[in-house]
Parts: structure tokens; sequence; C-alpha cells
């Protein structure tokens, strides 16, 4: 497995699974639950899992599947925080 320590963002993501041509990047994106699943199951198999997920949390990426964990968006607007 590669870590985050070993290679920068830039190397690691070459070795990334949902870097191939083949995959569908929506899947990393989608609100159905077949597809999150499909996602994460390509994140399962990836050998660079680890530093995928420790860019997403650096990152604070708002929404998708990263290091094969759901980052769910959460929006709301000023009035629905003042209730």
């Amino acid at each position: 497995m590669i870590t985050t320590t070993n290679y920068t963002a830039e190397k690691w993501q070459a070795f990334a699974q949902c870097a191939s041509p083949s995959i569908d990047k929506n899947v990393f994106f989608s609100e159905e639950i077949h597809e999150i699943a499909a996602a994460k199951r390509i994140c399962a198999n990836c050998e660079v899992i680890s530093p995928c997920l420790q860019g997403a949390i650096e990152r604070n990426e708002p929404c998708g599947v990263w290091g094969g964990q759901l980052f769910i968006c959460l929006l709301y607007t000023s009035d629905a925080a003042d209730e």
C-alpha cells in the first residue's frame, strides 16, 4: 500500500483505480446507493486508498467517495440555521 509520505498527490493519483479511463467517475459523486456502493468497491481494491482519504480530509472535500469513505454534502441556508 502506498502512503502519502512516499508520494506527492500527483504521483499517487496515477496509481488510483479511479484513474483508469474505463471507470465512470460519476459514481464517486452520485446520490444513488448502488452507485455509491460501486465506488466503494473500486476503492476497496485500490492500492492508494489511504493517501486518497488523507488528501480528501486535508482538502476538506465537501462530498463524494474518497478513499473508500462517503463524504456527505451538508447544505443549509441562514434561515435554516436560525430555526
